[in-house]
This record gives C-alpha cells, structure tokens and sequence, in this order.
C-alpha cells in the first residue's frame, strides 16, 4: 500500500520542484532584462517603430493565409514598455 502511494508522491514532488524552478529562473530572467540601458533599447525601439509603420499593426507574411499574420499591436506595446519605462514599472 505504501509503495502504491511512493511513486504519485514522488511525481507531486518532482513537479513541485519543476514549478518552483520554473518561477526562481523566470524571476531572475526577468530582473536580468530590466538591467539593460533604456538607451541601447530606445536605438533598436525607433527601428522597430518604423518596420511596425511599414508593415502595419496585422501584417501577414503570405498574404491572404490567416495563420501567417504577425500581432504587431502586441510587438509595439513589449517594444514602448521596454524602451520607455515608468517609474511605477518594476521587475517584480
């Protein structure tokens, strides 16, 4: 009976770890992202910017496939949030 329950134990254990792995890597990839210079960002942002202007917020690679449309609403605001942060933006 006792051996019956070892192995879901072990498994609930496991992904326990995996999870708490996942969070602590997540956390320190992100902090790590907010080290970099907003200057070396805004360089990359305003060439971004004009490559969004150009190709539109929905551009599709193979035109008239829906599958292949690029989300460039989601591209601009990543883009803002990273070269321009606000004092209220945090890491955490």
């Amino acid at each position: 009976m006792i051996q019956k329950l070892a192995a879901p134990v072990r498994l609930l254990i496991k992904g326990g770890l995996l999870l708490l792995a996942a969070v602590l890597t997540g956390t320190l990839l992100l902090t790590l992202v907010f080290c970099i210079p907003s200057e070396a960002v805004r360089e990359n942002a305003v060439a971004s910017a004009w490559t969004i202007n150009d190709e539109g917020i929905y551009y599709q690679l193979i035109k008239g496939v829906q599958g292949s449309t690029l989300d460039g609403w989601t591209d601009a605001l990543m883009i803002d949030t990273a070269a321009w942060p606000r004092a209220e933006d945090s890491a955490l």
